[in-house]
Formats: structure tokens, sequence, C-alpha cells
């Protein structure tokens, strides 16, 4: 039996100074966690092009064997939407927020889109997207996707990799981008004076102003390998790549699920502290992680019901992937210190 846990938001900013890492990490009292860091071997550090994709994504794409950032043909799959999945493109109604000099990605998740919303939005594009003989079906109220007559010679950054960032490295390039680009143009047109914005604002709500095209490809989208048998996960990319690798999954869960040979835990809860810079709970989350997790396994680990644990740990540009064995238990001379293991290294 092996179980993989991966963790967004676990590794430090490179750029927090090592004496608040160890001021953050006193008082936190996770044994479990520094006997499993201490007595693992590193496996692989992952570096991904945060103008493409997130740790996360990246991971996923390495795991599974697929490109980095590809999502929308097994996401069109597990929402049963009906498009030829290998020409759609995920589209996703989003909040575009003016800083300074630049425009920001704001984190889709807050706009809270009602259907009814959704569907008026989209209808009132509808004829954009007829001139281009684009198709667009709704799966969710902030989850669209779009099939467009011919592949699209683009490539962008995913949603996720972009949030709360300047969009321009983010936004679709190659040779559709001009195309893209003038849709979108009028696109912003038609809604900033759309009735569900001026109701929205009315509310206090942020409008809806543009849309974001990611995760699509220019040729087919090749089968994720099968590395798992059961996924708990959140996420619906994780949920959709390995819906499509033939794995059976599920929502997360708050504690190890062993009942499959080979089990895929990914945990949000640090990243989602991690976004908003909010350190208090980052602390109190990774305290509740050694109680739901690190302890358990590391139970489970002596005991040699689990064969194989890994742990992917996450930060802004890398993945770091450990792993532990029995075996590595008694290895009572490696040491680790918390405050370094759980940081990420300059680039």
């Amino acid at each position: 039996m092996e179980l993989t846990l991966v963790l967004p938001g676990a590794l430090l900013p490179a750029e927090f100074p090592a004496p608040q890492r160890v001021q953050l990490l006193t008082g936190c009292p996770v044994p479990a966690l520094q006997k499993l860091l201490s007595r693992s071997h590193a496996c692989q550090t992952l570096t991904c092009d945060t103008a493409t994709v997130t740790p996360l994504e990246y991971w996923l794409a390495q795991c599974f064997g697929i490109p980095p950032g590809l999502s929308a043909p097994y996401g069109a799959r597990l929402d049963e939407v009906g498009f030829d999945t290998d020409l759609c493109w995920q589209l996703q109604p989003v909040h575009l927020q003016l800083a300074r000099d630049h425009l920001v990605l704001v984190d889709p998740a807050l706009l809270n889109l009602l259907p009814e919303e959704s569907a008026a939005l989209q209808a009132s594009i509808e004829p954009l997207l007829t001139e281009l003989n684009w198709q667009v079906r709704s799966a969710q109220p902030q989850r669209w996707y779009a099939q467009p007559p011919a592949p699209l010679k683009l490539h962008a950054g995913t949603a996720a990799a972009a949030i709360g960032r300047n969009i321009e490295p983010y936004l679709p390039q190659g040779d559709d981008a001009r195309t893209w680009k003038r849709l979108m143009n009028e696109v912003q047109m038609i809604w900033h004076t759309h009735p569900v914005n001026a109701a929205r604002e009315a509310r206090g709500e942020l409008p809806v102003n543009s849309l974001w095209l990611y995760g699509g490809a220019q040729t087919a989208a090749p089968t994720p390998q099968r590395k798992f048998d059961a996924v708990y996960a959140d996420d619906f990319t994780v949920r959709a790549v390995t819906h499509a690798s033939d794995a059976v999954t599920h929502a997360a869960q708050p504690t190890p699920q062993l009942a499959q040979a080979r089990t895929l835990h990914v945990d949000t809860r640090l990243h989602t502290a991690w976004m908003g810079q909010d350190w208090h709970a980052w602390r109190e989350n990774l305290h509740a992680l050694e109680q739901d997790f690190f302890a358990p396994l590391l139970a489970v680990l002596d005991r040699r019901i689990l064969k194989r644990l890994t742990l992917v740990l996450c930060g802004e540009t890398q993945a770091l992937e450990i792993q532990i064995v029995p075996g590595d238990l008694w290895k009572l001379w490696r040491r680790a210190e918390l405050s370094r293991v759980l940081a990420e290294p300059d680039a």
C-alpha cells in the first residue's frame, strides 16, 4: 500500500527571512512531520515556468505524462459537455482588477457567480462566438468550455497560475492571439454595461469583466498514465486528469484513506493561507495537518501497513517530492531542520 500526499503552499516563499521562518514554526509542535522529513530522502525538485502553470499543475503533468497546463480535454470529459475534447479550451468568467499600471486576475472563486448570471452573460456574447464558429457550453457557472472550428495556435497560462498577478505574461500567445484579443475587447465592452454586472455592483460584488482562456492544446490530448487507484481532491484539474487516467476520484478527505493500493491525497488547507499571506492561519493549518495526516501516516508507516509515503511540498515555483519507507524510520542519523525543509530555495 502506497500513499502520496500533495500539499500546495507547504513551502514558504524564498524571500521569507530565515529568522521569521524559525519564529513562525516555534510553538507549532509537529513532531510527526519533523520525523517524516528527517528520515525521508528527496526524490526530485521540480521547478516550473510560473508564467504557464502552478507547481501543483506542473507536478501533475510530470506525474501523469501530459503536457503542463493541459486540462480542458480531461475536464470536458469529466463534465460530459459533449465536445470534441481534443479541440476544446477552458473558459473561466473572471474579474480583472486595475492596479497602478497593469491588470491583476482576482481569484475566480471570490466571484460566487450564480447559474442565472452565468447563463445571461454567456447569452449576451453568443453572437460574437457564432461569428467565429465557436461553440461554448457551461458545465458550472464558473467553468465554461469553448470548441473552436479548428485547433487554436495558442499557449496561455492557467487561471490558477495567474491569480493575484500582473496578467500580461499569462495572456494567450501565438498565431491566434490577435483574434482572441479582439474577441475579448468586444466581450468586455458588452459586459461593462450588462445588467448582471450592474446588479452585482449594486450588491457590492465584483463584476465579471473578462474571460480567461487556458488548458487547450494544438494536438490530440494523450491519455494520462494510471499512477493511482483512488484520488481524494477538490481541485478540479486534479480530479479531471486523474479521472482520465481511470482512477476513482473522490472529494478531498480530512484524514488518510487507505483502502486502495495506490492513493493520492491533495490537501489545499495550507495553500489558502499561503495565497493570502496569512501566516498565522498557515501555522494553524500545519498543526491541523499534523493531527489529521502526519501523525496517522507515521503510525501506519511504522507498523508497515504503509509501504511507501510520498510527500509533495509545493511553493511558488517549485515542488519538492520526498519519500519515506518503513526502514527509513530507523535511520536515526538523518536530521532535518524544519525551517529549512519548508522553505523554497532561491531560484
